[in-house]
């Protein structure tokens, strides 16, 4: 059984998630998905979740026996790590004796404010890198897992959807907070009004309504990277998964990064950038 530990906000990580049980198929009744995510039962039904309760991150003490509690309930034996080596609050440290086969998924972390958190190293046996990595990042791998560092590209499973979208359509992708997602809808407004285009302004995102007196047409797609081939343009921000599923279709994205604590999608863009 197989612990997979996407704790994070947005949908990133559970998109990452759904990716790479795929890739590596690993069927869904031999892992269960960690997350606090509040879009995961709705966007990700066939995802097999293990809700965290939201409570647990102000009180560790309590998040490390409910942890506990879950590698008993399941009985794993192995722990594929998203992002954060030794979770995001570092809550993974307490079971780096424990007879577990660990795995771990690095995509760009600011490992400046990450850090600190990390006190004690996970015995990984697989460290895949996922995309060029923060310097400071990278060498804390190589200097921990040298031999066990392995570059790997997977592809987003694709399927037939319904054609709702056209060359007219200009679509606004972004799962959450709600200001970014207004901020990329107004970012949209003024490249078409540069442009003297008028587009119909489609945001895909959980969130329905938005605090904004522009116009725009709602839709809440589950995954909204099958319809990118469809639309005339893509404005999203710089989270990973984005970024990749958008490189087919490059000529047509525009984005905008955003702050984070532990991401940085202002690399992540300057990476694109580059080499584009």
């Amino acid at each position: 059984m197989i612990l997979y530990y996407a704790v994070g906000g947005g949908m990133g990580h559970l998109t990452r998630a759904k990716a790479l049980i795929e890739h590596f198929q690993v069927p869904l009744e031999s892992v269960k998905v960690l997350t606090a995510s509040p879009f995961a039962q709705s966007c990700f039904p066939d995802l097999p979740i293990l809700p965290l309760p939201s409570h647990l991150a102000q009180n560790p003490e309590f998040y490390q026996v409910w942890l506990q509690q879950q590698f008993r309930k399941y009985n794993f034996e192995q722990v594929w790590v998203d992002s954060f080596p030794c979770g995001i609050l570092g809550e993974l440290q307490a079971f780096a004796d424990a007879n577990l086969q660990w795995a771990y998924f690095a995509r760009i972390l600011q490992w400046e404010n990450y850090k600190g958190i990390w006190q004690k190293t996970l015995p990984f046996e697989k460290v895949y890198l996922l995309e060029t990595l923060e310097k400071a990042h990278q060498n804390f791998l190589e200097s921990h897992y040298s031999k066990n560092l392995e570059n790997l590209h997977f592809e987003y499973s694709r399927k037939n959807v319904s054609c709702i979208f056209d060359e007219n359509d200009w679509l606004i992708v972004h799962s959450e907070p709600e200001t970014e997602v207004c901020e990329l809808l107004a970012y949209a407004y003024e490249q078409a009004e540069m442009e003297n285009q008028k587009p119909r302004f489609c945001v895909i995102s959980p969130i329905s309504k938005l605090d904004t007196s522009l116009i725009y047409t709602h839709f809440h797609l589950q995954e909204a990277h099958h319809y990118f081939e469809q639309a005339g343009r893509v404005i999203s921000a710089c989270g990973f998964n984005v970024m990749k599923q958008m490189q087919p279709y490059q000529e047509k994205h525009h984005f905008l990064p955003f702050p984070r604590r532990f991401d940085n999608q202002f690399l992540r863009a300057k990476l694109a950038f580059t080499k584009n």
